[in-house]
């Protein structure tokens, strides 16, 4: 298992711009909004863990920036809600795949559309 410290990814990056596939670990607000700029137009697959995140701003990126996302693996978000994953789910028309494992406030209500 490797460890990255949150310095060298957001150094990754600012230089790799064009990523298509991206998973990380644990992440937070800031290192998902240097995601977003750096990469949202162009990342087809992103998988993170969510439990470090502040309120849904940074998953609100997800729904405003990354949408052409093919793949979504959010685990372990306690941010993470039905609202914010019914607003994923309008915007990012090409994701055909889906996790929210460990995602605690998921009910259900935002697969209903």
């Amino acid at each position: 298992k490797c460890e990255i410290e949150e310095e060298y990814y957001h150094k990754i990056l600012g230089t790799c711009t064009s990523l298509q596939t991206l998973q990380i670990g644990i992440t937070n607000d800031t290192l998902l909004k240097n995601v977003a700029s750096s990469n949202g137009s162009t990342l087809n697959v992103f998988s993170f863990v969510g439990n470090r995140l502040g309120p849904s701003k940074g998953l609100k990126l997800i729904a405003d920036s990354f949408l052409a996302l093919t793949s979504l693996t959010i685990k372990d978000c306690d941010k993470m809600s039905d609202k914010i994953l019914d607003t994923i789910l309008r915007n990012c028309s090409n994701l055909t795949a889906l996790s929210v494992a460990g995602c605690k406030k998921i009910k259900g209500s935002g697969f209903k559309s």
